[in-house]
């Protein structure tokens, strides 16, 4: 474990490792190593080092490591894209099969970020994500989590520096665009399935169908167009629902979503925790006037920023679910973020220490976004009077 402040030495952790080998059909290889039998699929590392052989392989296998989630570590493994496939296809391990679908996604996103045509085959993803769609054994809960494509923010992470984060938001909406339309006619059956009429119910099934419907219809919609979410939108008869839908409208700034909006803030206006998940919406929208929306909605009558729910319901959504237009080029993003931090600060300094943690990242932006969040961060920290908790929080980002 890495030294951090003040705990320079760290004392080594045992990590335990389930492990398995996989034959080129996904079933699982008799495990036998040269020390003797490895019980229950368990390789301890508690030395610095250790080296495990396995005997009497009858093919060449496929590593799955880590199963169950036995040790909360990052593997370093020398895994191609075909053994990642079948992993995410075949594995009857539940962490190992998820883990492996994320990291052949985000290759997938890596490679379409830098466009370039390494990384896996999309249609050998998709052929992934039928297997795992197909497969009666699977809890729709689970489905649900492993056909879902890593974040923005995730794949901004796995990149590291230079992100430009309207790349990185093409690049994911393509690739979700790419795969509904290969598995459009599965995923519009499963959906109809799981929307199949019931009355509501808060059990742990029908949690799980509702969750593999919204992901679903995320990719339909991207694929088929907004029909199916503005007919959610309307007619769910849970907030579940409902909010899945809208948000699926409000990823691209439309009449129908504009609509949808009005009639949510119509309906739930007298509810203070729903009407600030509908601030939050607005200021998610990953459009060029979202920005402008956002000083709009300043001015709403049920917006205060002496309200440290709803200030962080709509600039704390702004700056941290949206990072296309918080990490906007002109830098306009970063400057709102600054100007509410700075007029918060003496009433509430802990609220714009919270607020300004969005700028944590800044570093890992290309050159241009870098110097505008550098100039506010710098802006920021010469202001008079700033209180302790801002400060710090600034300091500790420019340094």
């Amino acid at each position: 474990t890495r030294p951090t402040p003040r705990q320079v030495d760290k004392v080594a952790l045992p990590i335990p490792l389930v492990t398995a080998l996989l034959g080129p059909d996904g079933t699982e290889l008799p495990l036998k190593t040269a020390e003797g039998p490895l019980r229950d699929g368990l390789i301890l590392l508690d030395t610095p080092s250790r080296s495990v052989t396995f005997v009497d392989v009858p093919s060449r296998p496929v590593p799955s490591v880590g199963r169950g989630f036995s040790a909360p570590v990052k593997l370093n493994v020398a895994i191609g894209d075909e053994e990642l496939l079948l992993l995410f296809a075949r594995d009857s391990d539940s962490f190992v099969k998820w883990q492996a679908g994320q990291t052949l996604m985000m290759r997938r996103l890596v490679a379409e970020v830098a466009g370039s045509r390494e990384g896996p085959d999309t249609d050998a993803i998709a052929n992934a994500l039928r297997a795992v769609l197909e497969d009666k054994r699977l809890e729709p809960a689970y489905q649900a989590l492993a056909i879902t494509l890593p974040s923005e923010g995730d794949l901004s992470r796995e990149i590291g520096s230079n992100i430009d984060p309207e790349a990185v938001h093409m690049a994911r909406s393509r690739l979700r665009s790419s795969l509904a339309r290969r598995l459009s006619g599965l995923m519009t059956d499963i959906h109809k399935a799981q929307r199949v009429s019931r009355p509501y119910a808060p059990d742990a099934a029908s949690v799980g169908r509702r969750a593999l419907s919204n992901t679903l219809l995320d990719y339909l919609s991207a694929e088929q167009g907004y029909a199916l979410a503005l007919d959610q939108a309307a007619g769910a008869d849970n907030m579940t629902d409902r909010f899945a839908a809208l948000s699926i409208l409000c990823q691209h700034a439309s009449a129908e979503a504009e609509l949808a909006l009005q009639a949510f803030h119509d309906r739930h206006s007298d509810d203070a925790l729903v009407l600030d998940k509908w601030f939050g919406l607005n200021a998610a929208i990953p459009d060029g006037s979202t920005l402008p929306r956002v000083r709009r909605l300043m001015g709403h009558p049920a917006f205060s920023l002496a309200n440290p729910n709803r200030a962080r319901a709509l600039i704390g959504a702004f700056a941290m679910s949206n990072p296309t237009q918080f990490a906007r080029v002109d830098g306009a993003g970063f400057a709102l973020l600054a100007e509410v931090a700075l007029e918060v600060d003496p009433k509430n300094p802990q609220l714009a220490a919270r607020l300004l943690g969005s700028f944590r990242s800044w570093r890992m932006y290309e050159p241009v976004r870098r110097a505008a969040a550098r100039a506010c961060l710098e802006q920021i920290a010469a202001k008079p009077g700033l209180s302790i908790d801002s400060l710090d929080i600034v300091r500790r980002a420019l340094d």
